[in-house]
């Protein structure tokens, strides 16, 4: 979702301000990319939050900041996040000639149910598989295995559009093929590397790549 369908203002903004809320020091974007990458929203507080030395304290200050983003995250995304130009269109075209969608993300399921109602995506997916639902979180192939089971598929079967070389790494883990997009956390270069079919402008090319009995995951 995050970096494929909306862009990472939102989460960029967030963090930065929960920090700042949690006297914790703000980190950078190059840093917020590599955390988004493969950590959840727990982990990301945990780490961001090491500074706190006493155990008890530092579960606390965890917990309290996940409560903390959780509680803004809607308004973060409505005030801050954007649609990738042309998303909703390809989203549409896909679903009307037969595609099922899902959505995997290491993000919490309520932080992801708030952005795509926020952006009028819902309808489109058939199912959504996230941080809530998996032991182990992309670049294990876990959420990418479990999306194709869903969509009564083999992942051979089963298309992955993702923005981050981890996306594409639990892709090619699964035995699914991969398609990045060069508009969030990795470059084209890191892509291709972890396997990536083809590397495309944004999700809104997609269209261009897939046949009549493709299926597609994003």
């Amino acid at each position: 979702m995050d970096g494929t369908l909306i862009d990472l203002n939102g989460s960029y903004r967030i963090l930065s301000d929960a920090c700042k809320a949690f006297s914790a020091k703000p980190p950078s974007i190059a840093e917020i990319k590599r955390l988004i990458q493969s950590l959840s929203l727990e982990q990301i507080a945990a780490y961001l939050l090491k500074g706190i030395n006493e155990e008890h304290a530092c579960k606390r200050k965890v917990s309290a900041f996940v409560d903390w983003v959780h509680k803004r995250y809607s308004t973060y995304v409505a005030t801050y996040a954007h649609l990738i130009p042309g998303a909703t269109n390809c989203l549409s075209q896909l679903t009307t000639n037969g595609y099922r969608l899902s959505i995997v993300s290491n993000n919490d399921r309520c932080n992801v149910t708030s952005a795509i109602e926020h952006f009028d995506l819902k309808t489109y997916f058939t199912t959504i598989v996230t941080a809530d639902d998996v032991k182990k979180l992309k670049p294990a192939p876990e959420m990418i295995t479990m999306s194709s089971k869903n969509l009564n598929l083999i992942p051979r079967k089963q298309l992955v559009v993702g923005d981050s070389r981890n996306d594409i790494r639990a892709a090619t883990l699964a035995g699914s093929p991969s398609l990045g997009v060069a508009t969030g956390v990795s470059s084209p270069d890191e892509l291709r590397v972890e396997g990536a079919w083809d590397v495309l402008p944004s999700v809104s090319y997609v269209l261009e790549k897939l046949s009549p009995s493709s299926a597609c995951a994003s």
